[in-house]
């Protein structure tokens, strides 16, 4: 890895656990510090404590959905321009529309492939 880029604190949020754990260890292999979470609830106190500089959330979960869990976290000061991006295996408009309105940045599409995870790390600013 290039001594140029920067460790970003990742919060990965999906209630399947595999796919969750798959992420988080793909955005470990690229030099960041991440920590899992598989609910909305407590990603919630996580990402208090973790402060994390990206989170990536899937929308479909039980209890707190992913643009339940994204407008409570823009409603946070410390938050209001961290990056978040959905996740999701719906591929319809209307899933990203209602995303990008709950205050997600973008949307990605299941299966994420490795090259739109390294354009997001890249995209963020801290």
């Amino acid at each position: 890895m290039a001594t140029s880029e920067k460790t970003l604190r990742v919060l990965v949020v999906d209630d399947n656990r595999d796919g969750a754990d798959a992420l988080g260890l793909l955005v470990e292999e690229l030099g960041n510090q991440v920590h899992v979470t598989y609910g909305g609830t407590q990603a919630l106190d996580v990402a208090t404590a973790f402060r994390p500089d990206l989170m990536l959330i899937d929308l479909v979960m039980p209890e707190m959905d992913g643009c339940g869990l994204v407008t409570r976290l823009r409603q946070i000061p410390a938050f209001a321009q961290t990056k978040i991006v959905a996740i999701t295996g719906q591929k319809d408009q209307e899933h990203k529309s209602l995303a990008m309105k709950a205050g997600f940045d973008t949307v990605l599409f299941k299966p994420v492939a490795l090259t739109e995870i390294k354009a997001v790390l890249a995209s963020v600013v801290h």
